[in-house]
C-alpha cells in the first residue's frame, strides 16, 4: 500500500467516524459500520486506529483542530458557512454538537476550551480599550461562550425565533446584533 492511498484510507475512515459518531453517537456507531461507509475493512480500521476509543479520540481531536482552533474561529459566520454548505464542515458541526451534548468530560474539555479562547479574546479587547470600564471579563465570556454555541446548538429552534426555516448568515448577523444590543445596555449600565 502506498502512502498516499494509506493517508486517503485513513482519511475516509476519520470521515466515515465524524458521520456516523454525530449521527448515531459513540455508542451507535459500530467499527463495522464506519469500515462500509469509508469502503475499507474493519481490519483496516483497527490497523490504522487500533480501537474504537482511539479512532473517538482522533476526530475529537480533527474536528476540535478544524473548527475550534487557529483555523476557524467559532463564530457566528463560520458557524452560519458551515452549516448552509460543505457536507464536510456541516459533518464537523453535527460532531461538535454531539461532543457538546455528550454528558462527560469530553464536553466539558470542549466548552472550557472555547470558554478560554473567549476570555483570552475579551482582555485583549479590554486592553485595547474596547470594553467599558469595570465590566467583568470572566462573566462576559460565560456568555459569549453560551451563546455562540447556541446557532450550533439550537439551530432549528434559533431560526423558528428568527421567522426562518434553517440558520442563515443574515438569522445568525440578527441575532449577533441583538445580543450586542443587550451587552450594549448592561455595559452602560455597569460603566
Amino acid at each position: 500500500m502506498t502512502t498516499d492511498s494509506a493517508t486517503d484510507g485513513r482519511t475516509r475512515i476519520l470521515e466515515a467516524a465524524i458521520a456516523l459518531f454525530a449521527r448515531d453517537g459513540f455508542a451507535g456507531a459500530s467499527v463495522r459500520d464506519i469500515a462500509a461507509r469509508a469502503g475499507v475493512t474493519g481490519g483496516l480500521v483497527v490497523h490504522h486506529f487500533g480501537t474504537k476509543g482511539a479512532l473517538r479520540d482522533a476526530c475529537d481531536a480533527h474536528v476540535v483542530e478544524a473548527v475550534v482552533s487557529g483555523k476557524r474561529d467559532l463564530d457566528t459566520a463560520t458557524i452560519a458557512a458551515m452549516l448552509a454548505g460543505d457536507p464536510e464542515a456541516a459533518a464537523s458541526m453535527a460532531y461538535l454538537r454531539r461532543m457538546l451534548l455528550d454528558d462527560d468530560a469530553r464536553a466539558d474539555a470542549l466548552f472550557d476550551r472555547i470558554l478560554t479562547a473567549t476570555r483570552r479574546q475579551l482582555r485583549d479587547e479590554a486592553e485595547a480599550g474596547a470594553l467599558a470600564e469595570g465590566v467583568d471579563v470572566d462573566e462576559l465570556a460565560s456568555a459569549l461562550a453560551v451563546y455562540g454555541l447556541a446557532p450550533l446548538l439550537l439551530p432549528r429552534q434559533l431560526a423558528r425565533a428568527f421567522g426562518a426555516e434553517r440558520i442563515t448568515a443574515d438569522v445568525l448577523e440578527r441575532t449577533a446584533a441583538s445580543f450586542g444590543r443587550v451587552l450594549a445596555t448592561g455595559m452602560r449600565a455597569q460603566a
